[in-house]
């Protein structure tokens, strides 16, 4: 099996603000950072509250890093992973979809977890501290407690016992 890298620097963008957005301009590019905050309202879709003003780097993997599932359909993928403090990684999806009618926070888990199984074939689980993040633009404030419940026991019996945390919101704390 060929190795593929998620952590493409030609293609990764940065940021050290106190906050900052995270754009998908569903033009089959892929993802990244806006430090604009006149975007906030037009272009952002997740907010990363980053007080501290760690270096935090986006690794786009949609529209960008190739995964192939053994019968050689393409796999879902999520948006990118936000990386920082050398080992902490947030394997993010966003949408900007309507809630209801939708099956949007299915949709995204599924994108997540199998763009985390490419990832585990590729790199070894026990060097990052790993954390999903899942923002939907038009999100409101609802109580996902039972989908994070869910979401920790799916990866717990996927990825051997070890369960991921999983953030639902429009914006994520560093």
């Amino acid at each position: 099996m060929r190795r593929i890298e998620f952590f493409i620097e030609e293609k990764k963008s940065h940021s050290c603000k106190d906050v900052f957005g995270l754009c998908d301009d569903e033009n089959n590019l892929p993802a990244y950072i806006d430090e604009d905050v006149t975007n906030k309202e037009s272009k952002w879709i997740g907010i990363v509250c980053n007080t501290s003003k760690k270096e935090i780097e986006f690794y786009p993997i949609d529209h960008c890093v190739e995964l192939l599932r053994d019968d050689n359909t393409p796999a879902q993928r999520c948006e990118g992973i936000l990386k920082y403090d050398e080992n902490r990684i947030v394997f993010t999806e966003l949408k900007n979809r309507k809630i209801i009618p939708s099956s949007w926070l299915k949709d995204a888990e599924d994108q997540i977890i199998e763009t985390m199984s490419f990832f585990f074939d590729n790199y070894d689980l026990q060097l990052f501290n790993v954390k999903s993040w899942i923002c939907n633009k038009q999100l409101t404030n609802q109580n996902y407690f039972q989908q994070i419940q869910e979401f920790k026991e799916k990866t717990k019996q996927r990825f051997g016992g070890r369960g991921f945390v999983l953030c639902i919101n429009n914006s994520f704390e560093i």
